[in-house]
């Protein structure tokens, strides 16, 4: 009954789509919508994409930030990008080796594929900084810390002034560590 149920929800999901053993609670016991899904993957019909996480076969192998998303919002979390990778974007450190991932909540990894995946714990206003161009900028250089900031990251944050503008720095402001904030208003 239950495997019938979750195979039924499971045809209304499109190819590409990642879901989670979480959205078939509903369906019955953990234990039985745990061994329905575990019998959809030996049959082929669902691909494991990490612990609780699935797409339908057929489906493309999604991102690893993909993977991560889906597992992130499963427990109500959100992530963004690492602020070592937001570095190596704006060339001011080398890229990570490691997939590591910024989050609420505690530190946790988990595998996929031959892929080890970290979701860090950090705090809320970092976070926060994310959702503008501007602050993604802010926080490449906060992981650089104020021993490390150099002509690199001056140039960035003028750069960042001339692309973006100072449109969002009211906002930021509260949410960067003082010695950014001071060298943006110097």
């Amino acid at each position: 009954m239950c495997t019938a149920s979750i195979r039924q929800k499971i045809t209304k999901i499109d190819l590409d789509v990642i879901f989670s053993t979480r959205q078939f609670l509903s369906i019955g016991k953990r234990a039985a919508v745990d061994q329905a899904l575990y019998r959809m993957v030996k049959a082929r019909e669902i691909i494991r994409l990490a612990p609780g996480i699935f797409i339908k076969a057929g489906s493309a192998w999604p991102s690893a930030f993909a993977i991560a998303s889906a597992k992130a919002r499963a427990f109500g979390k959100q992530i963004v990008l690492h602020a070592g990778d937001l570095a190596a974007r704006f060339e001011l450190a080398p890229t990570q080796a490691d997939l590591v991932f910024d989050a609420a909540g505690s530190t946790s990894c988990f595998q996929s594929r031959n892929e080890k995946i970290h979701m860090r714990s950090t705090a809320k206003r970092k976070r926060l900084l994310d959702k503008t161009p501007f602050g993604q900028v802010i926080r490449a250089i906060w992981h650089r810390g104020e021993r490390g900031f150099d002509l690199a990251c001056e140039s960035a944050l003028y750069h960042a002034q001339q692309s973006f503008g100072l449109n969002d720095l009211p906002q930021l402001s509260a949410l960067m560590p003082a010695w950014i904030n001071d060298r943006i208003l110097s």
